[in-house]
């Protein structure tokens, strides 16, 4: 695998089915202070363009709008909304695992400095909670 990809993302193996763990990471990233704005289901889109060997994805996009704000009020940083909401996806795999996948914030805080380093710090630890007692 690309080292890159690696460091970038971080994949979790679910202990729950695919709809459960979209239910539950939904509701923990709620208690966690993320919003959920939008919910795509992939799978469903790419069947539709004919697609029909598609496996199960769902990406829910989490929002910390009180952090994107602080780092979108400097101009210098608005570039960095591509990342803003971050898709979090569930997904099975061709041997039927349910994974998760999602922005590796722990290591992508170290890259930044300040308001930013401070709100990928926070945002870390929120997909920690988030993601407690579904992922193995």
């Amino acid at each position: 695998m690309n080292m890159m990809k690696m460091m970038m993302f971080r994949t979790y193996t679910s202990k729950l089915g695919f709809d459960e763990t979209v239910e539950r990471l939904h509701a923990q990233a709620l208690e966690n202070g993320w919003t959920i704005p939008y919910t795509y289901d992939l799978q469903e889109a790419y069947i539709a363009a004919g697609h029909e060997d598609m496996t199960k994805v769902t990406i829910l996009y989490f929002c910390n709008s009180g952090g994107g704000y602080e780092i979108l009020k400097d101009d210098s940083n608005k570039m960095m909304s591509v990342l803003m909401p971050t898709g979090v996806t569930v997904y099975e795999d061709s041997r039927g695992a349910v994974k998760i996948a999602a922005m590796n914030f722990g290591l992508m805080h170290n890259f930044f400095l300040g308001t930013n380093k401070r709100v990928f710090k926070d945002a870390a630890a929120r997909m920690a909670r988030s993601l407690d007692s579904i992922v193995e």
